[in-house]
């Protein structure tokens, strides 16, 4: 592909490649810009589920406007069938450059940092409701067993990326629950922000249940009013529930299975889906007389 014209891209180096596509660099050159273009891999062009989730990929991310999801351009077809998007192309840290090495077993693995780690960490908890134990026990085990923590580096990481909350939270469980050691200016963090707290209650309720007993709605579910209580901004809310609304889930891209050109009308079918779901409890809150 390298020192090919797509369009009018011309393609100038790999940046990276993956399972989902090959990333390469290349000259706009009607606008004389640089930036990046994401290829779906040719074996895959021919599966038309595929091709839908890769338009539905670039369709999620121009719909968001957030300064760690990049600007998408467009998306485009090459002469042989080849399916791209077009992304600003940025300059900065990638994720290698992070990497350190550690010993394992007396082998060489490169590795996260500790504070990209615990960052990552929290923010896997947040995304699965901090189901179990195991999630807070990893997070609490990173604590103890790195003594020099950069502290003042995974806060202001944290707010760089938007996700205060997400890391008081989980750092407020591994400490609530497994004694972790937290500085006290962390904790005091904590006690500044009561939604924490009461995030935290509600997520024990869903940890140590009875048998028999059913996870809280509100916390069970993936797309939950946990997820929106755990971010702090208002505009994230707003962001994250616009997301929710127009977003098929997985289990809706299964269930109305569409080709390539007609993918777009998942997007109608999303919100039609929801105004259908809450229409129907409400009328039979509201309107329908019990026996």
């Amino acid at each position: 592909m390298i020192g090919q014209t797509v369009s009018h891209y011309r393609i100038t180096k790999q940046l990276g490649a993956g399972g989902m596509g090959v990333v390469y660099e290349a000259l706009d050159t009607k606008l004389d810009r640089t930036v990046a273009l994401k290829f779906l891999p040719a074996e895959l062009t021919h599966q038309p589920e595929t091709k839908a989730r890769f338009v539905h990929e670039a369709q999620a991310a121009s719909a968001l406007d957030h300064p760690n999801v990049c600007t998408i351009h467009e998306i485009g077809e090459s002469d042989d069938g080849l399916l791209f998007i077009t992304m600003a192309r940025y300059e900065g840290e990638t994720l290698k450059d992070r990497i350190v090495p550690v010993t394992l077993a007396g082998k060489r693995v490169d590795h996260l940092c500790a504070e990209d780690l615990l960052l990552y960490l929290c923010h896997h908890g947040s995304l699965h409701c901090w189901q179990n134990l195991e999630m807070i026990c990893s997070v609490a085990e990173l604590i103890r067993s790195q003594d020099d923590m950069d502290w003042p580096q995974v806060e202001n990481l944290a707010s760089e990326l938007r996700c205060e909350r997400i890391l008081l939270l989980g750092l407020f469980l591994a400490h609530d629950l497994l004694g972790a050691p937290i500085p006290d200016p962390i904790l005091d963090r904590v006690q500044a922000d009561p939604k924490v707290q009461k995030l935290a209650m509600a997520l024990y309720k869903n940890l140590f249940l009875r048998d028999g007993e059913s996870p809280k709605n509100e916390i069970s579910s993936k797309f939950s009013l946990f997820h929106l209580q755990v971010r702090e901004r208002f505009s994230e809310k707003i962001r994250y529930a616009v997301h929710l609304a127009i977003n098929p889930t997985k289990e809706e891209w299964r269930l109305l299975s569409l080709p390539y050109f007609l993918s777009a009308l998942h997007y109608v079918y999303r919100p039609l889906r929801l105004a259908t779901g809450f229409g129907g409890v409400l009328l039979r809150r509201y309107l329908v007389k019990p026996n």
